[in-house]
């Protein structure tokens, strides 16, 4: 199993909170088990103002440079730790911007982190944006919540794995996935000599 399934990219979706900074160090990490390059994405949702401001001085905003510099700086990171990365900064709704750069970059693996912003009965646990992008993600998706261990070292390994399904054909799908990174733990840890 763990042979057959190949992880060459991974999109980490990042809206720069807590539970993001927590899913960069699980995205790190695993991006380097595999040597896969991590692509990096944050989406903005410029004002009307600011549109038109890029427009018409025809060079980016300050949220756009802003953005960039804080996408560059968790890179900066990752790579310190020899793992290749992409950064992008897109416009636009962000469960439509991170399921199209999926497809675009032809992800193998998303990591976002969730944070279960309450937003009414129907999005209470883990927020409008992830419940989306979960329901309709055509790779495996890890969610990291604010809870989550922090300060993960490239060499983890999980120790447990939760897999829920209610046994309809979408969640059976999955099942192979979270068997498979249920063996990750099972896997010697690499020694790299860099």
């Amino acid at each position: 199993m763990l042979k057959d399934i190949k992880v060459k990219k991974i999109l980490f979706a990042t809206d720069f909170l807590e539970s993001s900074r927590l899913a960069f160090d699980y995205a790190t990490a695993i991006a380097h088990f595999f040597k896969a390059t991590l692509v990096m994405l944050n989406v903005i949702e410029l004002s009307q103002a600011g549109m038109e401001a890029e427009i018409e001085t025809r060079s980016p905003c300050m949220t756009r440079l802003d953005t960039q510099k804080r996408l560059d700086a968790l890179a900066a990171g990752a790579r310190a730790n020899g793992v290749v990365t992409e950064t992008h900064v897109k416009d636009g709704v962000p469960w439509e911007c991170i399921l199209g750069a999926v497809a675009s970059c032809q992800a193998d693996m998303l990591v976002l982190g969730v944070h279960g912003i309450h937003r009414g009965l129907s999005h209470l646990l883990i927020g409008s944006n992830a419940e989306r992008i979960l329901m309709s993600a055509t790779c495996p998706t890890l969610t990291v919540g604010a809870h989550a261990l922090a300060g993960v070292e490239l060499g983890f390994h999980p120790k447990e794995i939760l897999y829920y399904s209610d046994l309809s054909p979408a969640p059976a799908a999955a099942a192979p996935y979270a068997l498979w990174f249920g063996k990750l733990s099972t896997v010697p840890r690499r020694t790299s000599p860099e």
